[in-house]
């Protein structure tokens, strides 16, 4: 062969290496985009599964709950929340807790599986108590040990070692201001639950303190009486209603407060409230609507889709085939 035929033998060569690399990248292309689109495809049919699953067990589950047993709870309606030293009305929120008393009064006679009113009952030097803050038996954080304290004050305690909101006296045990409003007509079936009964834990929850370690006899109450889920309200609503109504959703039980038969202290904690109600399943209702509820036995569904959550939806066809 001539010298001259080779440059033409070169670029034959390269042609087809350039052609060969080219198919090669066009396929590491196209499978890379057949990978991406095939988990977005995955994706989008488990999603869209998973949705349709549930839709399909709200629709053939709608009955499921029809027998379950509910219970009212009515958090704190004292005087010193009412009108009182710590009366819930003076807060931002603007709220009067005498005002929806008769909205109280109105699930009060309803009937419910069970009854339980709370109360709180403090001993005189309980320790969210601005003016006890600074007995011997307690003892300030340093950053506070100095410091003017003022109501309202959020302060840490070295000992006992936990953070404390600082209120007025307030529902002290035995006294006028710890007794319900005289409003209320407390059912003669209803069941009186005290809390904040230990000098050094605050107890916002009906359930238990502040810390989690002393349980009050709330949860051995509803599980005497089958209760499977609870109604709260009272006050106030962002705070001792709201810790309540989250132990209680902890705790296993159906739950939802009652916005107008409840009053909030602070705007910004009922935000805060109602985000964290929307998010966990606890349905937020008004008085009218309990009435309703409880009447026609058609619950929430959002308790609907907490018993799918936990699987607790035993008598359902769909539930069965799935499970097959």
């Amino acid at each position: 062969r001539s010298p001259d035929s080779f440059p033409s033998q070169n670029q034959r060569m390269i042609s087809e290496l350039v052609g060969r690399l080219f198919d090669v990248l066009s396929f590491g292309v196209l499978a890379l985009f057949t990978y991406e689109a095939l988990s977005r495809a995955r994706t989008y049919v488990q999603d869209n599964m998973r949705l349709n699953v549930e839709d399909m067990l709200l629709k053939t589950s709608k009955d499921a709950l029809k027998d379950i047993k509910v219970a009212l709870i009515v958090v704190d309606y004292q005087n010193d929340f009412a009108t009182g030293s710590l009366a819930i009305g003076a807060g931002d929120a603007g709220e009067d807790p005498v005002a929806r008393i008769p909205n109280v009064n109105r699930l009060l006679e309803l009937d419910f599986d069970a009854i339980i009113i709370t109360k709180d009952w403090h001993p005189a030097d309980h320790i969210s108590f601005l003016s006890a803050a600074r007995n011997p038996d307690r003892r300030l954080s340093d950053e506070f040990a100095n410091k003017e304290i003022e109501m309202f004050d959020k302060v840490q305690f070295k000992q006992p070692k936990r953070e404390q909101v600082l209120y007025p006296d307030h529902c002290v045990a035995n006294t006028t201001g710890a007794d319900f409003v005289p409003q209320m007509k407390v059912s003669s079936r209803a069941i009186t639950v005290l809390k904040g009964l230990e000098t050094l834990v605050d107890s916002y929850s009906a359930f238990m303190d502040n810390e989690g370690d002393k349980k009050s006899e709330l949860h051995e109450v509803l599980k005497e009486a089958g209760i499977d889920a609870v109604v709260v309200c009272g006050l106030a609503y962002d705070i001792c209603v709201f810790h309540t109504t989250k132990d209680a959703r902890n705790l296993g039980f159906y739950a939802a407060t009652v916005r107008d038969a409840s009053a909030s202290f602070s705007s910004a904690g009922a935000r805060q409230a109602a985000e964290y109600h929307q998010e966990n399943l606890i349905k937020e209702m008004t008085t009218d609507e309990i009435i309703q509820m409880i009447k026609s036995r058609k619950y929430p569904q959002e308790w609907l889709k907490c018993a799918i959550n936990e699987a607790k939806i035993q008598n359902n066809n769909f539930m069965s085939t799935l499970k097959n």
